[in-house]
């Protein structure tokens, strides 16, 4: 039962992110938890902190709105005090111009006690970087090419 509830916590945690809620994922996470995006780009790095993370996921939401996630597998192991989650998404984004951009992504996430304590994402990074150099270049989006958030 344990499993199940978590599944669906996870399910629906990234189902209001594709709405633009993420504070159904940041309040999931512990203040000190650390969430690490692969990539050499303004989306990429290491976040330590929940405080980090949620502006982290500010930006994400500035430079690709209305992008959606769809988790095809989540699978669970263990039991409250230690809980390992892996995710494998679909994701998408309807670009300003219409086109889909699509790409697959997986991430763990470790729980103590019912809040994510560490999380990583890893998805096609050339194919998310080239999409971010694109949304500078074609729609004008700067932040797009920025320093990554870090800390």
């Amino acid at each position: 039962m344990y499993h199940y509830l978590v599944r669906k916590l996870v399910r629906d945690s990234f189902k209001q992110l594709s709405y633009g809620n993420d504070h159904a994922a940041t309040s999931l996470m512990a203040e000190d938890c650390h969430y690490y995006f692969v990539g050499k780009h303004a989306l990429g790095g290491h976040r330590r902190n929940r405080e980090l993370i949620s502006k982290w996921f500010d930006r994400f939401m500035r430079i690709l709105p209305n992008f959606q996630f769809v988790p095809t597998e989540v699978l669970v192991n263990g039991w409250p005090w230690r809980t390992v989650i892996a995710v494998k998404l679909l994701v998408s984004w309807k670009r300003p111009d219409g086109q889909v951009y699509r790409n697959v992504a997986l991430q763990m996430a470790t729980l103590k006690w019912g809040k994510a304590v560490d999380i990583i994402t890893i998805d096609d990074t050339n194919e998310f970087g080239a999409l971010l150099d694109e949304v500078t270049q074609k729609f004008g989006v700067a932040e797009a090419s920025a320093a990554p958030i870090e800390g």
